[in-house]
């Protein structure tokens, strides 16, 4: 929203400064280069490095030798009470617990250990991804990001040459465009919670798909009959439309895809 936005307001300046003209066209480049200048600034006095970060492996060596120590430390109070032994070793209260148990009790601890062994090894593991699928979500984000480049850069010249726009015109054609994307990625968020990703994904490329088709100028072709043309609405209406389906589209097609 905001690139469009400053361009529309760049697009009110008409002055000159010590021999540079400022105006629609060359007053988004001084803009920049004053952006760029203060991102260096930026970069330079205010990003601080920060150490790399520890040996992984070191930690976690660490973190089990002190797990360790503190099951040995509550081993050691339970062997005893109010710091007196009970003149018994650990060893010796192992072997009067495993003499207490019945052979019944016992076999039924293993039997319950074999079970679990068994339902940690029968757990279901998700196969990797196909061939065949991934080829299609590259294709389809190759197709988004291709409709998206030619909003970009077909429909300014579109609009100059079929309406009759200025650069002002076509920065606020574009602003709405960053409204109905911020619109339809709240939209989204709420809807991916309880919608299945196909059919995001079905939606993102129908409303380009139809998107495009209002987008056509379906008068400047001879092969068109006339009672389909006297049918359509006004080219400019089915413009408007289609690059809001097409925004909209987009938006939700890069999210998901």
């Amino acid at each position: 929203i905001m690139g469009p936005a400053l361009g529309a307001a760049l697009a009110l300046i008409d002055i000159e400064i010590m021999g540079y003209s400022i105006n629609e066209y060359t007053g988004p480049g001084w803009l920049l280069v004053i952006m760029f200048m203060v991102d260096l600034f930026m970069v330079q006095c205010l990003f601080r490095e920060h150490p790399p970060a520890k040996n992984e492996n070191k930690n976690a060596t660490d973190t089990s030798s002190e797990q360790a120590q503190l099951l040995a430390d509550e081993k050691q109070t339970a062997s005893s009470y109010g710091g007196v032994s009970n003149g018994q070793t650990e060893k010796d209260s192992k072997k009067e617990v495993i003499n207490e148990q019945s052979p019944s009790e016992t076999h039924e601890k293993k039997s319950n250990v074999d079970i679990d062994d068994n339902a940690v090894s029968e757990e279901p593991t998700e196969p990797p991804p196909s061939l065949p699928l991934v080829l299609s979500l590259i294709f389809i984000q190759f197709s988004l990001m291709i409709g998206f480049s030619l909003l970009e850069t077909i429909a300014s010249p579109l609009v100059h040459d079929r309406f009759n726009w200025n650069v002002n015109d076509c920065n606020l054609l574009f602003t709405c465009g960053g409204v109905v994307s911020l619109v339809v990625y709240a939209i989204f968020v709420m809807l991916s919670k309880r919608v299945a990703d196909r059919s995001l994904v079905f939606t993102a490329i129908s409303l380009c798909f139809v998107g495009f088709l209002l987008a056509i100028d379906w008068e400047g072709l001879n092969w068109v009959p006339h009672w389909v043309l006297a049918l359509l609405p006004p080219y400019l209406g089915r413009f408007l439309t289609g690059f809001g389906l097409m925004y909209g589209g987009v938006m939700i097609g890069r999210s998901i895809t």
